[in-house]
């Protein structure tokens, strides 16, 4: 996985990506875009615990210098927190790395081109696929680890002088299980709302929170108020 970006240089043939040779120094920077490095504990990557560090890990990926890169996090921080609420593309707000066990004799290239073009998922990102064995990815992707931050903005008073910000990180072991407990939360939700009479179709902002924890009422307003 490390000659994938080159952190670890072939000692006989050549590693490609994305058609650049990671032998070739000159290469490096242009390669680590395309391919990044999943460390096996989730508690050493992305998402970090500050949004300050999560931004700095972008940059040092893209290998800009550390005397430009605290100016450019605070800038790039500064610009959301002040309201700015700058434009961003689809592609800017979001990164997909793929991880694929091939078999024997496949061909990467394919598959790879494959994956980066399927539309409607991962087309519309930046994609990386990492070609890896059956036994690194029960070892240290079996889990699939996920996380995000947003910052949200918003204004109030007769003038709209006063500015808010909200921030939310999100740091998950493992998504799927995540994924499938908010669906059992729904479900409960949805179960709680029949043995009301309430029927007809809601989106997530109709449901209160009480309606999706298993415990009362009661035991939320104890423990929360």
């Amino acid at each position: 996985a490390k000659m994938m970006n080159a952190l670890v240089l072939p000692t006989d043939g050549r590693v490609l990506v994305c058609g650049l040779d990671t032998s070739e120094e000159e290469q490096t920077w242009t390669v680590r875009r395309h391919a990044g490095m999943v460390f096996q504990n989730p508690d050493n990557q992305i998402v970090a615990n500050v949004v300050r560090e999560d931004v700095a890990f972008g940059l040092e990926n893209l290998g800009v210098p550390q005397p430009e890169m605290m100016p450019r996090i605070e800038a790039a921080l500064e610009a959301v927190r002040s309201g700015a609420q700058p434009e961003l593309s689809t592609r800017r707000k979001h990164t997909r790395d793929c991880y694929v066990v091939a078999e024997e004799g496949a061909d990467l290239a394919a598959i790879e081109q494959a994956i980066v073009t399927m539309p409607n998922y991962f087309a519309d990102y930046d994609t990386t696929v990492h070609f890896i064995s059956e036994e690194e990815l029960k070892r240290d992707h079996s889990g699939i680890p996920h996380g995000g931050f947003v910052i949200h903005t918003g204004k109030t008073g007769w003038n709209h002088e006063h500015n808010h910000v909200i921030e939310y990180s999100l740091k998950l072991d493992s998504n799927p299980e995540f994924t499938s407990s908010v669906l059992v939360a729904y479900a409960r939700a949805a179960y709680r709302l029949n043995q009301e009479g309430q029927k007809g179709c809601k989106t997530v902002l109709d449901i209160a929170p009480s309606y999706m924890s298993p415990k009362s009422g009661e035991q939320l307003r104890k423990e929360l108020v």
